[in-house]
């Protein structure tokens, strides 16, 4: 696999997490806002590192260099933040654009499927690729391990509320306000899964 690049080393501080302005009306900002608050008040088990946002150019150069197509929402992540770490209780990388790159362009397995599939990250702390279909967008948990299993999640809403799943798993959790939000996204959850829906 190529080696990471800009990789985002300095954690924010408490302050920086309660006052950095996160991307508005996404889909996502919701989850990613409530992974900011999990790393402000778990700090001891949660942290997150980000690179400075990229430039539209990059942006652009990218997905011309790679003939990636990426969404809105992606989009707008990368002009948040060029690659994303939220780490320990948590751990999801998004790779910032450079690394994307380079792994399209060295590839990273043998198998790997490049027309179908581009790899923006890593989940859960064992290698296990975080995918965008490139027909349709849609984005995956790949598991290194088995080439044909893949998790399925729609967008970057579903990648960060793995996250939040994965922190409530790890963390002895009384603070309502994760509380009602984990409620909330397990009715969700459920309502998707119900046959009625």
């Amino acid at each position: 696999m190529a080696d990471l690049d800009r990789f985002p080393h300095d954690h924010l501080t408490l302050e920086e997490l309660g006052s950095i302005r996160l991307p508005e009306g996404q889909r996502y900002t919701e989850a990613l806002e409530m992974l900011f608050y999990i790393a402000k008040v778990h700090s001891d088990e949660v942290s997150i590192s980000l690179n400075d946002p990229a430039t539209a150019d990059q942006i652009n150069g990218f997905m011309e260099r790679t003939g990636i197509r990426l969404t809105e929402e992606l989009k707008s992540l990368y002009a948040f933040a060029n690659g994303i770490y939220i780490h320990r209780a948590v751990d999801l990388y998004i790779y910032p654009l450079e690394q994307a790159e380079k792994l399209y362009c060295e590839g990273s397995y043998d198998w790997w499927i490049f027309d179908e599939f581009a790899e923006l990250g890593t989940e859960g702390g064992c290698g296990d690729q975080v995918l965008m279909e490139r027909s349709t967008g849609r984005l995956f948990i790949h598991d290194h391990e088995d080439p044909e299993m893949y998790i399925g999640t729609e967008d970057l809403k579903d990648i960060f509320e793995n996250s939040i799943d994965m922190a409530s798993d790890m963390l002895f959790i009384e603070d309502q306000r994760i509380k009602d939000y984990i409620k909330k996204m397990y009715d969700e959850w459920k309502a998707q899964l119900s046959p009625e829906s």
